[in-house]
């Protein structure tokens, strides 16, 4: 289990460091993370300096029945990219619509044209807390286990990254605020990461 979480934290390490360099070197076109939020149409990114910025130019897909996205959601902000095995990363960030405690669950199904398409290869859930200090408590569980602690955020924003042995065809991501009901906020198909960085 120590190893486990070792490499893990390596592999966030690395992806964030990448990440931060990208960002450094003022973010070119055509890299794999993507600026995107469910909101906006996919031609429309949102610039963030803490991401690599990606190209505007994309076509919807047609070819897949979970590449729509949410057209309109106020609560969250979904970033990721993908490679051409499939997603590998995504970013959930909390805008101030949300509530003030809820859950964030992920929930990964298998690459396109896998055996696994139709069945869930892995879950991610975020809970969280706004403190009486107006910072968060956020608690992470990959698959079902206890992966990450955040204490005293200022946001709540979560990155979810795969080690090179996992990779996702499509996500679905639900947002129940506390005593509320779960709503799907996003969902997509890897194309929609890969598409957006191209």
């Amino acid at each position: 289990m120590l190893k486990q979480n070792l490499l893990k934290s390596i592999v966030l390490t690395v992806t964030l460091v990448c990440v931060l360099l990208l960002a450094a070197c003022g973010g070119e076109p055509g890299k794999e993370n993507s600026e995107q939020t469910p909101s906006q149409t996919a031609s429309e990114a949102e610039y963030d300096p803490s991401e690599p910025v990606s190209s505007e130019a994309e076509t919807e897909s047609e070819t897949s029945e979970t590449s729509s996205v949410i057209p309109s959601n106020p609560i969250a902000k979904i970033n990721g990219g993908a490679d051409e095995v499939g997603i590998y990363s995504i970013v959930v960030r909390l805008t101030d619509q949300a509530a003030d405690k809820g859950v964030v669950e992920l929930v990964y199904y298998g690459a396109k044209g896998s055996p696994q398409e139709d069945s869930v290869v892995n879950t991610f859930r975020i809970e969280y807390y706004k403190e009486s200090a107006g910072t968060y408590e956020i608690s992470t569980f990959y698959n079902g286990e206890v992966y990450q602690n955040q204490h005293h955020k200022d946001e709540v924003k979560v990155t979810n990254t795969f080690d090179a042995t996992l990779r996702a065809g499509s996500v679905v991501i639900t947002y129940t605020p506390d005593g509320g009901e779960a709503q799907e906020i996003f969902k997509a198909d890897a194309e929609y990461f890969r598409g957006s960085a191209n």
